[in-house]
């Protein structure tokens, strides 16, 4: 992620990280068509991982008083979960699409 000092460092923030999880939901990681249930646990925990690392670094590259406060963190969070839950069912919908692909990741799993 690059870092962009702007009047709304939270905002930004915030879109970035969602953005950053967009692009690692990849569906063939997260198909249980080719994957295991496990494996695609595994996976969607990797996903998140990088995510969190690249936040990480983001809000410690911003100076101590444009770093985002914990309050939007903590929603920033809850809305990485709701998103990958969102990403993941939307996919399923998709019948266009030449590749199969089966969903069966719960929200509380994708919360743990």
């Amino acid at each position: 992620m690059s870092v962009e000092y702007s009047k709304l460092p939270g905002q930004t923030f915030y879109r970035k990280t969602l953005s950053a999880l967009k692009l690692q939901m990849q569906p063939m990681l997260l198909s249980t068509s080719y994957n295991s249930l496990p494996t695609v646990l595994s996976n969607l925990r990797h996903s998140f991982i990088e995510v969190a690392q690249k936040s990480y670094h983001y809000i410690h590259s911003l100076p101590a008083s444009k770093q985002p406060p914990n309050k939007l963190i903590t929603r920033t969070i809850d809305d990485l979960i709701k998103l990958a839950c969102v990403l993941m069912k939307r996919r399923e919908r998709t019948k266009k699409d030449t590749i199969p692909y089966g969903y069966c990741v719960s929200g509380a799993q994708a919360r743990w």
